[in-house]
């Protein structure tokens, strides 16, 4: 999405919540910013960009900016620092700071900020220094909230890092003998229900901020509104599939309802149980200890202009020399470009991504719109179809089909995608038909040679999302070795790229588990446990929980089919199902299961 698209976005839900642009900009950036935005003129940075969306109470996830060097260094180096600090590696987390110090734009309140939250939490983790603590995390506060004050906390517009920060200065006020948890913890968290839209953001910062005020109340003897308000947060995650904290959320729903719910209590010991075993077997710690706050999680794909702009020159057998005389760019430029050595100008990416007929790719997202709302309705789509409740989203999508123009490239091959999709898996239609429909779709953005020439660059989400879809049509018509092939090239161009696997999760996640289920179906037995292996692995490290049920049932099929004995299985078949009753799955995808166990051990699952 180029700077006009994310202007129109911005100015849409500003305009619509009634914000002004004075409020909006207050702390972060001048209000010149946000008008040259929200008219397309000029961009404000990448983390401005990132904290205007969030204050609008909008995931940033929606807006996936294509990054330039530089910004993905500092993205990186955020979530490597908050990573040490987690693991107590507060000496490494100094180094890093530093390395942060010198990269960053130090005149930026947002940056400023960053540096002196992590000040003050080491200054509360490592040195036990609360004082100083309260005056770092006070400053950096009030950097974007000046004379900031709880009482009037609705007269704000506070973005996720905001409130992170908010609740650890609140929580650091506690060890300084100021219970202010137990008076605002209740507001924060309505707060947070009220302000954000998007189900992502609002579960990822609900259920932090929940383990913050669950323990207040805990402490002071509170423990029904404690066990409400961390239950909640519990299924806010698993509900959207993710893992964020969920092994001290776990805990303390155990160690809470214990004495007051024991249906609750005992409910709960079979998940957590079952998801617990699971990470030890595969190496990862049951982490029970008290959470923090600083690490988050972004499901947003991450894209980087240099790869974008060498992999297309490269697909198209352009030379660097080639594409600067055709743009009038200096070749020096293009090739500090595409090795990363210079951020371009806004004018200078948009000559060439219009060279390359990219449609509208610094944003990635699968529809192009101007109203967040229509970006609800598509991500509401994409979790209906996964939990497979096909009639559900087909009605949404029918809406959304009416609402969005369809002389964009990218809409038009969603469109076509989708309808596609529910023709195979509601109307049963002619899977070889799907199929055509489904490369004709692919060819919408990337021409007729497109999957010829996958494997030679990195796709988009939606791209996967098809490539996925036209793999499981080669499978069902029987040419399975087709389908690993072009599953197999997706993947190794991910794995390829210089962007940490971790925010490619939600396609690339998907393309493993497809793989795996290619090669059981192929007696390929050993690469299927292969890459059932990997993908838990990789799930868990993500922090997310979607497919680890499916997962361990897929493996342990798979080693049922290699030994042609099921009856040593019978307890994981139990454990994956357990797994997937936590993770929320629904009835039609625990079905199988559920058939299939009553089949081999005359007993029900439950």
């Amino acid at each position: 999405m180029n700077i006009v698209k994310i202007g129109a976005l911005i100015k849409y839900e500003r305009v619509k919540q009634n914000i002004s642009i004075e409020k909006l900009a207050k702390g972060i950036c001048s209000e010149s910013v946000i008008r040259r935005t929200e008219a397309g003129e000029r961009g404000a940075d990448f983390f401005v960009l990132d904290m205007i969306v969030s204050r609008l109470g909008r995931s940033d996830n929606k807006v996936e900016l294509m990054q330039d060097e530089k910004d993905y260094e500092l993205y990186e180096l955020r979530e490597k620092l908050t990573g040490a600090i987690e693991n107590k590696s507060y000496d490494k987390a100094a180094k890093l700071l530093a390395d942060y110090e010198t990269l960053a734009d130090i005149e930026s309140p947002l940056h400023l900020q960053f540096i002196k939250m992590i000040k003050g939490f080491i200054s509360e983790e490592k040195y036990l220094d609360f004082v100083e603590a309260d005056r770092s995390y006070y400053q950096a506060l009030t950097l974007t909230l000046p004379e900031f004050s709880l009482e009037k906390l609705e007269n704000y517009l506070l973005g996720e890092n905001e409130l992170k920060l908010l609740t650890l200065y609140l929580n650091n006020k506690e060890k300084l003998g100021e219970n202010l948890l137990k008076t605002y913890g209740i507001t924060i968290l309505d707060y947070i229900e009220r302000h954000f839209y998007d189900e992502e953001i609002k579960c990822n910062l609900y259920g932090r901020v929940s383990l913050i005020v669950g323990n207040s109340y805990i402490k002071n003897n509170r423990p029904d509104e404690a066990l409400q308000v961390i239950l909640k947060a519990e299924q806010m995650l698993t509900g959207n599939g993710l893992l964020l904290n969920i092994s001290k959320l776990l805990e303390n729903i155990i160690f809470i309802s214990k004495n007051i719910n024991t249906t609750l209590y005992q409910d709960y010991k079979k998940m957590r149980d079952a998801l617990k075993d699971l990470y030890e077997e595969h190496g990862f710690e049951w982490n029970t200890k008290d959470i923090n706050l600083l690490t988050g999680y972004k499901q947003r794909n991450v894209n980087i202009i240099s790869e974008i702009v060498k992999q297309e020159r490269v697909i198209r057998g352009i030379s660097q020399q080639k594409l600067a005389d055709d743009l009038d760019i200096d070749v020096k430029t293009i090739s500090r470009i595409e090795c990363g050595k210079a951020k371009p100008k806004r004018g200078t990416i948009q000559k060439i991504l219009d060279y390359f007929n990219i449609e509208a790719e610094t944003v990635e997202s699968r529809i192009i719109t101007d109203d967040f709302r229509l970006l609800d309705m598509e991500r509401e789509i994409a979790k209906l179809t996964t939990f497979q409740k096909y009639g559900e989203a087909e009605h949404l999508f029918n809406e959304l089909k009416q609402r969005i123009p369809l002389d964009n490239k990218k809409n038009r091959q969603y469109v076509e995608y989708m309808s596609a999709l529910f023709d195979l898996r509601i109307r049963q239609c002619d899977v070889n038909e799907v199929a055509d429909r489904l490369i004709k779709a692919f060819s919408i953005i990337r021409g007729e040679m497109g999957l010829d020439n996958v494997g030679r660059f990195v796709p988009s989400r939606a791209e996967a999302i098809i490539i996925n879809g036209i793999a499981v049509c080669y499978e069902a018509i029987g040419e399975t070795d087709k389908s690993i092939e072009l599953l197999e090239k997706t993947v190794m161009a991910y794995e390829r790229s210089k962007v940490n696997m971790k925010y490619r999760y939600i396609p690339l996640a998907l393309l493993y588990v497809t793989l795996c289920s290619a090669y059981e179906e192929t007696n390929r037995f050993e690469k299927a446990v292969q890459y059932a292996d990997k993908t838990i692995n990789y799930s868990i490290s993500s922090l997310r929980g979607d497919f680890l049920g499916f997962l361990l049932e897929e493996k342990t099929y798979t080693l049922d089919r290699m030994t042609g004995d099921n009856t040593k299985s019978k307890s994981k078949y139990i454990q994956s199902y357990r797994i997937r009753c936590l993770m929320k799955a629904s009835e039609r995808q625990k079905a199988p299961l559920r058939r299939a166990f009553q089949k081999w051990y005359g007993e029900e699952l439950k």
